[in-house]
């Protein structure tokens, strides 16, 4: 298989996202004071796993240009349910920090929503990509 600058990007993008996630939860469990642990509900940090897990598979395979009919077919539902989730999170997200915080303590956090917003939502956009090509 010989690789071509959208395969190298790809790798690149894949090896940041997996490095932007081990680093979300590493500050979760290190910085995140316990306060504010106890106000996550208990199936956001798994729904959270299994997307990371999902969207690197999925970019995986577009990586290896894995053809298999069957893979692509049951991917084709993970992949528009991955985007379903990103944007239900993202909202969820933006709700809790209007509800939390007063408006001039959220400019800070804008950046932080647009960061990742443009680290995470390309990964939905692969693995479409990927199930619809």
């Amino acid at each position: 298989m010989k690789w071509d600058l959208f395969h190298y990007l790809l790798l690149g993008y894949i090896s940041g996202y997996f490095v932007f996630y081990i680093s979300i939860f590493v500050f979760r469990a290190l910085v995140v004071p316990a306060e504010d642990k106890k106000d996550k509900t208990l199936w956001e940090t798994p729904v959270v796993v299994l997307l990371a897990v999902f969207s690197l598979t999925g970019m995986i395979f577009l990586l290896l240009n894995l053809r298999n009919e069957l893979i692509k077919e049951i991917w084709q539902p993970i992949s528009i349910a991955l985007l379903a989730t990103q944007f239900f999170l993202k909202w969820r997200g933006e709700k809790l920090l209007l509800k939390y915080f007063k408006p001039e303590r959220l400019k800070k956090f804008y950046l932080w929503i647009i960061v990742a917003g443009l680290i995470v939502l390309p990964s939905s956009a692969l693995n479409i990509y990927y199930a619809f090509r």
